[in-house]
């Protein structure tokens, strides 16, 4: 099976439609994939457009030639599916859909589409209809294998940790997020007490929304013997989040980015996702880390609770990763390959 995925350009979206083909290709070694980027031209179009798909009016074709300017040509003759992730990519995915073009798969809200118009939807949420897969979490090229090959890889250039890692990942103001000064003084202090209660030292990596200003808060306050190793994002961008997740045994991360709790939830870690004090995600949001949470896996805390959080010795000593996890991916990639 040759899959076309069509890209916005957005790394979150671009690794869940590639994560997913990778998920049905443990399934069947098979598979193959092309990638291909767009560039979205005349917005305020979408909307007509939506009405035309809904509608199967001719003049669809009119509107996407209007609004897609791709890198390159497409042979859709080569291709036996397609899949793409984010409302900017769901107009090209349901033309193709329309007009028979290929099979086709999205990952996400429909935004004003019909859902008729695919082949399959895969979403976090019950949409109620019949072609609507409802995913255990989000897809993501993070596995097992791969993040203890990465961190296998990164030893080899770096002395290994005399402690037991864990890691924290860190986010920003978004995602229903607003984080205070105060926030990251309790986050600095509740790592702190954990490295002194636990015996461990610290992997730190922070992201562009963490902004300069916080990342200097906890230098400031973070003693440098309990940091094993730390990439501030905006100071020294570093790609390490493969390496650190194959190298903790816990990960810890802030609750305001879907996909690093996705992320951190597929390494195979015993994950904890904290919330500052001003917390207020949408609906979708808020029962996705529920049914995380339900499903066991992950737990919620609050940044201001962080020195106070318990591990039993049996948690201390694995990584706690749910017993019915890799079955559940198993089940998404079989519903999804009946589906095509």
């Amino acid at each position: 099976m040759n899959i076309l995925i069509i890209s916005d350009g957005v790394p979150g979206h671009e690794n869940q439609s590639i994560g997913l083909v990778e998920l049905l290709q443990r399934q069947n070694g098979k598979i193959k994939y092309e990638l291909v980027r767009f560039k979205l031209k005349m917005k305020w179009m979408r909307y007509l457009l939506a009405m035309a798909l809904n509608q199967h009016a001719k003049i669809a074709a009119l509107f996407i030639k209007l609004i897609y300017r791709f890198q390159t040509g497409i042979d859709f003759t080569h291709y036996d599916l397609i899949i793409s992730t984010g409302g900017n990519t769901s107009f090209f995915n349901a033309y193709c859909g329309s007009t028979k073009l290929l099979k086709n798969i999205f990952i996400g809200s429909l935004r004003n589409l019909q859902p008729h118009l695919f082949s399959a939807i895969l979403t976090l949420e019950d949409l109620g209809v019949k072609n609507n897969v409802v995913m255990p979490l989000s897809p993501t090229r993070v596995t097992q294998a791969k993040v203890k090959e990465s961190a296998k890889k990164y030893l080899e250039s770096h002395a290994g940790a005399k402690n037991d890692l864990w890691l924290m990942i860190l986010g920003g103001n978004g995602g229903g997020c607003i984080y205070t000064q105060m926030d990251w003084i309790n986050l600095a202090n509740g790592m702190t007490a954990l490295a002194q209660k636990y015996q461990i030292q610290w992997l730190i990596t922070t992201s562009r929304r963490t902004e300069l200003s916080n990342e200097k808060i906890l230098q400031k306050l973070i003693p440098q013997d309990i940091i094993f190793e730390a990439v501030w994002y905006n100071q020294k961008p570093e790609k390490v989040m493969l390496p650190f997740l194959g190298l903790a045994s816990k990960v810890f991360c802030t609750i305001d980015s879907m996909s690093m709790v996705t992320e951190s939830i597929s390494s195979g870690n015993h994950t904890l996702v904290m919330s500052p004090e001003s917390y207020q995600p949408t609906d979708r949001f808020e029962q996705a880390i529920m049914r995380f949470e339900a499903a066991g896996f992950i737990q919620t805390d609050t940044l201001k609770n962080l020195s106070k959080i318990q591990f039993s010795t049996s948690s201390l000593s694995s990584s706690s990763k749910p017993s019915n996890f890799d079955q559940a991916l198993k089940n998404l990639a079989d519903t999804v390959m009946r589906l095509i």
